[in-house]
């Protein structure tokens, strides 16, 4: 019985050695993964963000000009009409 033990033991302990590493590998490696596809993430995030506020600061800047024009056009409205 303990010969078979004596056996089985080297292997059975190389066996769990091998799975806890390659578990250990395959996390850091997983958290590496993760951390890379986030940064990716982020970067996508911050390009949409600064092409949105490029368009609303030229959206802003049509419709500022838009109510100049109309209150010069008010303005001459009030005038023509006293």
């Amino acid at each position: 019985m303990i010969e078979i033990i004596k056996e089985i033991l080297p292997s059975l302990f190389t066996g769990v050695a091998t799975g806890f590493a390659g578990w250990f590998y395959g996390k850091r490696q997983s958290d590496a993964d993760a951390e890379v596809t986030e940064a990716s993430a982020l970067t996508l995030i911050q390009k949409s963000y600064e092409v949105l506020v490029i368009d609303m600061n030229r959206k802003f800047e049509a419709m500022d000009i838009e109510i100049k024009n109309l209150k010069i056009e008010l303005k001459k409205c009030n005038e023509s009409h006293k």
